[in-house]
């Protein structure tokens, strides 16, 4: 189902498997009969700004295709959701040869990000 990250042909199979906990930083990990996820997030002090990341191992003995990699996926912004996270927004920093760290801040529509119907 490579049209979408949520409900995807391996979302709803993962199952917890483990977690682990420093003071900076959650690793959780889960299974499924194909693969094994390392999600990683990892807080900042003094800054309002966290680091999520998705690792993915073929635990089969099967060759897989991966299609897509959501590293991280949130519901509930917001007091009331995504309708009420009008205050709320995303800075991504660029970088190229020259200009690293270059930060641009945007809003949550302007990156697409809406409430999404999603069926069971």
């Amino acid at each position: 189902m490579g049209v979408k990250m949520a409900k995807s042909s391996e979302d709803c199979r993962l199952r917890y498997l483990s977690h682990t906990q420093t003071e900076n930083t959650l690793t959780l990990k889960q299974r499924s009969e194909w693969i094994e996820t390392t999600t990683v997030f990892t807080v900042y002090e003094d800054c309002n700004a966290i680091r999520v990341y998705t690792e993915v191992e073929n635990i089969s003995a099967e060759s897989i295709t991966l299609e897509e990699v959501s590293s991280f996926v949130c519901g509930g912004i917001g007091e009331k959701g995504i309708d009420s996270a009008s205050d709320l927004y995303f800075t991504r920093f660029i970088q190229s040869h020259h200009a690293e760290c270059q930060p641009q801040t945007y809003s949550f529509p302007a990156l697409g990000l809406y409430r999404a119907i999603v069926e069971s």
